[in-house]
């Protein structure tokens, strides 16, 4: 009870104080804090054109939907991030046609304010409002158009050659530990700017560089993927409010903008919220989503696809499965849940120091791995870096750090002279994501012994480096503890090592008592498990899944463990090596497809086209034609089907799409006079022509050899079904004679018994007369000798009554 309490009262606390300085009314604390805000947004469009960044502007599908939509892709993408990012470029650029889907809004630069509040509000899942169910973990993911890569800061660490390897080891994923996954990041590297040489830090990162050397400990800067790392970059501490300087290579500047700009651009899609893959007889068909239209209401959209992409991140992509109602026979879609969890060790430097300012300036441009190994040498261990803490988070610690009223007030007046340093655990255990009644993610997770061992291994060390780099104070976030320690000065040499020992006991002495320690978390990862057998995995080494062919999960919850460092990079590289699969999915739907059109090429010498018209009873009519209603976005009808819409519509009957251009055509072998025609008018046209007119008849030729395929499948499933029925049946039907046999079986081996039993009694029976009889015997005789004495003469009984 007391516990439950508890959490309420840190929830409420933290609301109430994030509420009055993150932005809206608390804008009136800023100036009293020193805290200046974001710049106006017109002074940010100036810096931006100076600076050469171009804003390129999405258009959204969503503009044209106003009823109930069914539409045909490709390929379908769930989630904007990094993994579904990725995808999308992939697949757009390889000439499939793609729709990118995202839960959260699209915000054009001139739409974000920089504003700490709204940007919760607007950017991240739940407003920033995620939390562990059972422990009260405060969890952070983007949930906007880019997803995580809008609102993380810039740090870009490489996967560690420790984690490929076990990853290679002990989860038989062995392209993890090839050339080829480091080329695969290199790739992503080269494409996101990541850069490691140049990079300038704010005082916060002075600091704990400064004090990691004092200390004696490992510190290096870390790469950052932004287009500015010079001292004073605008826009450089606000990119955790959206990145409204685009100084940030998200993937709204990258990848993203990669698959809009594709030879077949790839369409997006926001505030779409898809609630089951669909899939028939183990294949991906595609999605059901819900999604505002441009009437601002929420319409049903069907997507058909012969490629899902789910990319919606550790909470959301596992939750989306679970409501798919895939087989997960082996029960391991949303277990795995691992959150690099947060602890956090603050100081204020004296007064007369230089101010911290932490919300000025890159953040994150330096990282210790001291204690990456970890108190027990098994590589999971900690990370130490710098966050960007602006007004509203910043005075959230700051009140759990001391008492409420003055107190307060004068602590959260020294938010510029506070410096802080993040322990970030890669966490050896793990939780879960479970689906409330409503179908939505809720996360369990308890921080485990080893975990909490590697947590204050962390703190002590972030501690002396606070302490090493001249602070007059410093504190951690566990209740019990208080407010910030002060420490005497420098000058007291063997007081002040006394002092911090005396607060490193304590800290280790207090521990993580339940919802009395502020524990947060920016990286989910591990509940779509990838690895190389299905019955300890979600997904196979490309990405796909084990029961759902076509279904693919790209993003951080395929890792098989906590990746150890930010896991931007990793999840890039990874989802670039799904990608490959992913194109060979969208291309063909079996490795033999290909070959089995090659041969029906080479002996027919006709492409075998069918009409694609959807019936009422969802099947498409499929009657082979010769002549018929080719469009310019691959679908072909009959005659008859083509007559019927286009008399009433002018749209493709499939896909919806406008085409001016449906004609009766021949679909078949063309004759000679087209086919010259044709060459004679493409030798007159530029080359960009010729390569739009190769590229539609690819298109259309992959499509209708799709359908084809289909069918193909269709045909064959529907034989395997009634061939697994009758045999089945055969089966029923073989067991009840089995049975009836067994049944009369032991019918006459029962009454084999009981004749045995009968026999039994009917030998005792006789044995026993008999043994009466001569007991009558014995008893006559005796009778008679007995007579004869008494008498003394031998009469019989009969004369001597007379």
């Amino acid at each position: 009870m007391f516990a439950a309490k508890r959490k309420i009262f840190m929830t409420l606390r933290s609301l109430i104080v994030l509420k009055a300085f993150s932005g809206g009314g608390g804008m009136a604390n800023w100036s009293l804090l020193g805290y200046a805000g974001p710049e106006p947004p017109e002074r940010v469009a100036a810096t931006r054109q100076a600076a050469g960044r171009t804003e390129h502007i999405f258009q959204m599908l969503n503009s044209s939907i106003t009823a109930d939509t069914s539409l045909d892709f490709d390929a379908v993408v769930i989630g904007s991030g990094c993994g579904g990012a990725v995808a999308a470029a992939e697949l757009a650029c390889a000439g499939h046609r793609v729709l990118v889907l995202e839960k959260g809004k699209y915000f054009s630069l001139s739409e974000m304010s920089g504003v700490e509040g709204e940007a919760l509000d607007q950017l991240y899942e739940r407003g920033g409002l995620v939390s562990t169910e059972d422990t009260g973990l405060a969890v952070l993911a983007g949930g906007t158009f880019g997803g995580g890569s809008a609102i993380n800061w810039a740090c870009c660490l490489r996967t560690p050659d420790y984690v490929r390897q076990e990853w290679a080891t002990e989860h038989g994923l062995k392209r993890f530990a090839t050339d080829e996954f480091g080329d695969a990041l290199d790739a992503i590297c080269k494409r996101i700017n990541v850069t490691s040489t140049g990079i300038s830090h704010n005082r916060n990162n002075e600091l704990f560089i400064d004090g990691c050397q004092k200390a004696g400990y490992e510190v290096e800067d870390a790469p950052q993927n932004m287009a500015d790392v010079s001292p004073g970059a605008p826009g450089a501490g606000f990119i955790c409010a959206g990145d409204r300087y685009e100084i940030k290579q998200s993937m709204t500047v990258t990848f993203l903008r990669d698959a809009a700009a594709a030879r077949v651009p790839a369409q997006f899609a926001d505030r779409c919220k898809v609630s089951e893959v669909t899939h028939s007889k183990g294949v991906a068909t595609g999605v059901r989503a819900t999604i505002i239209g441009s009437d601002g209401q929420p319409h049903q959209l069907t997507i058909r696809a012969r490629v899902v992409v789910v990319a919606c991140g550790s909470i959301n992509s596992p939750a989306l499965l679970l409501r798919s109602r895939l087989p997960n026979k082996n029960g391991l879609i949303g277990k795995n849940l691992r959150l690099h969890p947060v602890s956090i060790v603050t100081a204020k430097v004296p007064a007369g120091a230089p101010d911290v300012v932490s919300w000025e300036g890159a953040p994150m441009t330096a990282v210790s791995n001291e204690c990456a190994r970890g108190p027990f040498g098994d590589n999971y261990g900690c990370k130490l870096e710098c966050p960007s803490i602006h007004a509203g988070l910043g005075a959230t610690g700051v009140a759990g750090l001391s008492k409420p009223g003055k107190h307060f007030k004068q602590e959260v007046l020294n938010l510029r002279r506070l410096t802080s340093i993040i322990v970030l655990v890669r966490d050896k255990d793990s939780g879960e994501v479970r689906l409330d009644k409503n179908g939505e993610p809720r996360l369990y997770y308890n921080l485990s012994e080893h975990d909490q061992a590697s947590m204050l291994d962390g703190l002590e060390k972030a501690i002396r480096i606070a302490a090493a780099s001249g602070v007059e104070a410093v504190g951690t976030t566990q209740t019990a503890l208080g407010a910030l320690r002060t420490l005497p000065p420098m000058s007291m040499v063997e007081a002040r090592a006394a002092a911090v020992d005396g607060l490193v006991a304590d800290v280790r002495r207090v521990g993580f008592p339940l919802y009395s320690v502020t524990l947060i978390s920016a990286h989910q990862m591990g509940t779509c498990k990838m690895g190389s057998s299905a019955q300890t995995s979600v997904v196979n080494a490309d990405g796909q899944n084990w029961e759902v062919s076509g279904l693919f999960v790209s993003d951080a919850s395929v890792f098989p463990t906590s990746s150890g460092s930010n896991p931007m990079l990793t999840t890039l590289g990874t989802a670039d090596q799904e990608a490959a699969a992913a194109k060979l999915q969208a291309l063909r739907q079996a490795p033999a497809f290909g070959h089995q059109f090659a041969h029906k090429s080479r002996s027919n010498k006709v492409l075998m086209t069918s009409c694609n018209f959807q019936l009422d009873s969802g099947s498409q009519c499929g009657c082979v034609i010769q002549e018929g209603w080719a469009l310019s976005c691959s679908h072909i009808f009959c005659a008859k089907h083509a007559q019927e819409w286009f008399s009433k519509s002018d749209c493709c009957p499939v896909c919806k799409n406008n085409t001016t251009n449906a004609q009766m055509t021949q679909v078949g072998r063309p004759p000679d006079e087209s086919r010259l025609q044709l060459l004679g008018m493409l030798l007159t046209r530029p080359p960009t022509d010729i390569q739009l007119a190769a590229s539609t008849a690819i298109n259309f030729w992959e499509h209708q050899k799709f359908e084809e395929f289909r069918r193909d499948v269709t045909r064959e499933q529907e034989f395997a079904v009634r061939l697994k029925r009758f045999i089945s049946s055969s089966r029923k039907e073989l067991t009840e004679v089995e049975t009836l046999k067994n049944a009369k079986k032991a019918g006459t081996e029962e009454l084999r018994r009981q004749l045995r039993e009968a026999e039994h009694r009917l030998k005792q029976d006789r044995d026993e007369v008999a043994t009466l009889e001569s007991r009558i015997q014995q008893l006559s005789e005796s009778y008679r000798q007995e007579l004869s004495r008494a008498t003394g003469v031998q009469t019989p009984f009969r004369a001597r009554m007379r």
